[in-house]
């Protein structure tokens, strides 16, 4: 059974059947809603950030340097992760459309309409609210978590995981 706690704004974690343990837009110590702090995160597998706004990116580079997990996004907040020094072998760079895998999960990147902007200045981010006609699109994670016979270990084929942004 995949199990997902929501940790406030736009965070969650998710451990799957397997135990691979997911984060998805990890800003929690800035986040009243959390039930815990980013130094409490011991463990993770993968790390996900959907855009380039402080209350997505939050400790998400901290986190992964820390456990060693993979940290997945778009290219501006790849770019991000690899100016603070978290080890190029850990990140992974998607865009929309894009589909990868870790630790036997699918990750699929989507479009949304919500514009995102990390400056090369330290800790400048610039975000603005959900647009339909937006023509800034930035990256998200698709729709829904699918359980498959993989989840239960019966069969070869990955667990589909994706989550939507807007």
């Amino acid at each position: 059974m995949v199990k997902i706690r929501f940790l406030g704004i736009s965070a969650f974690e998710v451990v799957t059947a397997s135990g691979v343990r997911i984060f998805i837009d990890l800003c929690l110590n800035r986040n009243p809603l959390s039930p815990l702090k980013a130094e409490e995160i011991d463990a993770a597998d993968l790390i996900l950030v959907s855009h380039g706004a402080w209350d997505h990116v939050g400790e998400s580079v901290e986190i992964a340097r820390r456990t060693g997990a993979v940290f997945m996004s778009g290219h501006d907040v790849r770019a991000l992760a690899d100016r603070e020094g978290l080890p190029k072998a850990q990140i992974l760079g998607t865009q929309p459309g894009a589909t990868r895998e870790v630790k036997g999960v699918r990750v699929r990147a989507t479009v949304a309409h919500h514009a995102s902007f990390i400056s090369p200045e330290k800790d400048v981010y610039m975000s603005s609210p959900p647009s339909a006609s937006s023509s800034t699109r930035r990256m998200a994670f698709e729709s829904i978590i699918r359980a498959t016979p993989a989840c239960s270990g019966t069969s070869a084929s990955s667990p589909s995981f994706a989550i939507p942004r807007w």
